[in-house]
């Protein structure tokens, strides 16, 4: 019994060791992706969020009280979200606490980073052949590195990832524990952004291919959590949030098409996993010749399906991309479908085949979502669409040969440092893009503020929040208007139409002088976000206009303002 209890100790002690040494493994990956980037300006939605956390600070439980100028007029705050309030309620004691310091608050959001990476890592024990190639190619994607700002996508997507994890763990070893925090981490991740929802079935789903189905009864506990918020609604604003977006809004991008969503798909695909190379090598060596057949019609008919849809304007970055994303879709379908559905259908105790079908619907879902029902596309539509994804492809990579093995990790290890260098310098070009508005409204405050006028401004996204801060004036369109000599500053990209803002009043424009132009130029040939192809944070805004999430060697200017004076009798050209 003695030499039992020692041995049981020294195995305890070993695995305590080795899990400890895993955690702090992905400690410091996480700290290697965000600690970089701690001071970032505040960009695109960020300044939404903080906004609500200062109406949180009033009025605690009416997280969505007053209005907000994000379109060029003051609307209710209530009908410009998308989302629920989590992120704003765990964001305000850092942001009071920091005076909205960027370095403190995106430090907060590494939390939210180590749940996906630690979702990842006991995911890929669970279901991928190998550990930490999933893991590394999930965290080095571009779509967690550079979304890592003030926004909800990172945790919505962190927290549901996690709560899968613990929901598969609880499942399988029947603890009830773990399966209460995946349910608890589920429900927060649908109260930071409405289309954590689509995580229920995946709790269906795993419960029915283990069959133990009496655990679907846990999604009860998030579906709490929404029936609660939906009551707050209707006891404070005598509506249903989810159910306004879903029925009554009118200002969706309804020209959208389900096919320009499927076109984005594709390219976002593609540019956030670079495992389309060993993907094509894994299939030459195998001689699969039916699946090689697949590939080559999938490659000519995703190049045919984007020409033709953008009517030949595609050009070579979106093609690469689409193509790419293509062929990740394909191995998704090929292991879901091949090796998951049918062999399934003919013998339910397989687990393996029980598996890969599981992760093939948990990958649908948000892609499914994205095309269908959401307004437009976007990167952080498909986070969550990542995780599976990633290990359906290294399911499908899975080789014998201890030769084949060899290259092959050659391979994946020169792609996922390619892959890790660009997401960090498009995450770099992001950030030169960002600080863009934080630069121009230090120098702005300095040089155009005066006694003897009003500055004002128009514009939103990062450039809101260091306008604000610096104390310009913003123009509401219908009400108060600046007067002559008054100055006025208007950034190119992050300005709605001038018009809609200065609806009923056009003789301002009119009577408008250009001042100064001033524009910033990057030095990382890649472009994140402007009006020529490139949109990481929406690629379907421009009509027809086929638009990737970064753009290589494009040499455009990060940004352009316009410094006005109102009330000269000459017109800017």
């Amino acid at each position: 019994m003695r030499r039992e209890y020692v041995i049981a100790r020294l195995v305890f002690f070993r695995n305590s060791y080795m899990l400890s040494r895993e955690i702090r493994l992905l400690v410091l990956l996480v700290l290697s992706i965000g600690v970089p980037f701690l001071n970032k300006p505040f960009h695109i939605d960020d300044t939404f969020f903080l906004h609500i956390t200062r109406s949180i600070l009033n009025t605690p439980l009416n997280p969505f009280v007053g209005e907000i100028n994000w379109f060029g007029s003051n609307r209710p705050v209530w009908e410009v979200t998308t989302n629920p309030p989590f992120l704003s309620y765990y964001l305000t004691p850092f942001a009071v606490l920091s005076n909205y310091s960027e370095v403190a608050l995106h430090a907060s959001m590494l939390l939210f980073l180590l749940m996906m990476a630690g979702a990842i890592y006991y995911l890929a024990t669970r279901f991928a052949p190998s550990t930490w190639f999933p893991v590394m190619f999930v965290m080095s994607s571009a779509a967690i590195v550079v979304s890592s700002n003030a926004m909800q996508d990172i945790p919505a997507a962190g927290l549901a990832a996690a709560g899968i994890a613990f929901y598969i763990a609880g499942t399988d070893r029947d603890n009830r524990g773990m399966l209460l925090l995946g349910s608890f981490l589920v429900a927060l991740a649908m109260m930071t952004k409405y289309w954590a929802i689509i995580t229920l079935p995946v709790f269906a789903l795993y419960s029915f291919f283990q069959r133990k189905s009496r655990y679907t009864l846990w999604i009860l506990l998030p579906l709490s959590f929404l029936f609660l918020w939906c009551l707050h609604n209707f006891i404070f604003y005598d509506s249903i949030h989810i159910v306004y977006l879903t029925l009554q809004r009118g200002d969706l991008a309804v020209w959208i098409t389900w096919q320009d969503k499927l076109c984005g798909a594709l390219v976002i695909l593609g540019s956030i996993l670079y495992l389309v190379p060993s993907i094509l090598w894994r299939g030459y060596i195998s001689k699969n010749v039916l699946l090689l057949g697949i590939l080559m019609v999938i490659i000519l008919g995703s190049w045919w399906g984007v020409q033709t849809h953008f009517q030949g304007s595609a050009d070579g970055e979106y093609l690469f991309w689409s193509i790419g994303g293509a062929i990740l879709l394909t191995i998704c379908i090929y292991d879901g479908i091949g090796r998951g559905l049918f062999p399934y259908l003919k013998d339910r105790d397989n687990r393996e085949a029980a598996d890969s079908l599981f992760l093939f619907l948990w990958f649908c879902g948000p892609l499914l979502f994205s095309i269908l029902l959401v307004p437009s596309q976007a990167v952080r539509h498909l986070i969550l669409a990542l995780p599976p994804m990633t290990l359906l492809s290294f399911r499908y990579l899975q080789l014998q040969s201890q030769s084949n093995v060899r290259f092959q990790n050659i391979l994946l290890i020169t792609m996922l440092c390619i892959q890790s260098v660009l997401s960090i310098l498009v995450q770099s070009a992001d950030y030169e893009y960002a600080n863009t508005y934080r630069q121009f409204a230090e120098e702005a405050k300095q040089k155009w503020v005066s006694s003897e006028h009003q500055t004002w401004y128009v514009g939103h996204w990062g450039w809101q929040f260091y306008a604000n801060r610096a104390g310009f004036r913003q123009i509401h369109a219908g009400e108060e208007m600046p007067k002559k000599g008054d100055i006025i500053l208007q950034p190119f990209i992050a300005t709605h139409d001038m018009h809609d803002v200065f609806k009923g009043n056009e003789d301002i424009l009119k009577g408008l002088s250009l001042l100064e132009e001033k524009k910033y130029d990057g030095v990382i040939p890649i472009k994140t976000m402007n009006l020529k192809g490139a949109g990481f944070y929406a690629i379907t805004d421009a009509r027809g206009t086929p638009i990737i999430p970064y753009r290589l060697f494009q040499d455009l200017s990060l940004e352009t303002f316009h410094v006005f004076r109102v009330g000269e009798l000459t017109a800017p050209k």
